[in-house]
């Protein structure tokens, strides 16, 4: 009677209409996880896609600063090299001028006795040569060159003595005295100073040559 009654009760649970219900039900829970699952996944797969985006592009930019920093510093020190040639450039070319200026000095000290010791006169005979410098012609030479009579150090030897020996406070008379300077010692010291102005001029020359260049790299400007 109790099993009778059970069967009954089954079967009119398991109406069509409940089944047709309880499909209806798994149908749409079965939609609802597999559309969450795909949802979780596409998001998943959308956000990995962004990130990898992002990534590529901050290693690009990454690269793209490295790349830019490397072409600055090859830049700077072809620079840097090319300043360093041009320094050596001059430094050979001042030296070579300094050589130079040596060797014609060395050169011109040789001949100062040909042209200091005597002279042809009309008559065509050699003469020995008598020319007087007086001690107020070397203090006067000296001078020219700002030198003192007691601090003459680039002069010869002759005229630093003589120069010594008429010092400011000489009289007229004594300005007129012979210096014991000859022909020989002042062309001696020309010729020295003559090397020495020229050296410097080929050292100031070098210098602008060397501002020139950096002014091109753009190392200094004008103003500077």
């Amino acid at each position: 009677m109790w099993n009778n009654l059970f069967l009954t009760s089954l079967k009119s649970f398991f109406s069509p209409r409940v089944v047709t219900v309880l499909l209806a039900v798994v149908l749409l829970l079965a939609i609802y996880l597999t559309g969450r699952n795909q949802g979780y996944q596409l998001a998943q797969a959308l956000g990995d896609a962004a990130l990898a985006k992002q990534q590529a592009a901050f290693n690009l930019l990454q690269q793209q600063q490295a790349e830019t920093q490397n072409q600055l510093l090859r830049a700077a020190a072809e620079q840097y090299q090319q300043q360093v040639e041009r320094g050596n450039q001059l430094e050979q070319r001042y030296v070579a001028a300094r050589q130079k200026l040596a060797a014609d000095n060395a050169a011109l000290q040789r001949k100062i006795d040909h042209v200091t010791q005597q002279y042809i006169d009309e008559k065509g005979k050699a003469q020995p040569v008598q020319c007087v410098f007086t001690r107020g012609f070397v203090q006067y030479y000296n001078a020219a060159f700002g030198l003192s009579a007691d601090g003459a150090t680039d002069v010869t030897t002759a005229a630093r003595r003589t120069g010594a020996a008429s010092g400011s406070g000489a009289t007229a008379d004594a300005e007129l005295q012979p210096s014991g300077i000859s022909q020989r010692d002042i062309l001696a010291n020309i010729s020295d100073n003559g090397e020495r102005y020229q050296a410097l001029a080929a050292q100031v020359n070098a210098l602008l040559d060397y501002i020139e260049t950096l002014q091109n790299a753009g190392e200094v400007t004008r103003e500077d």
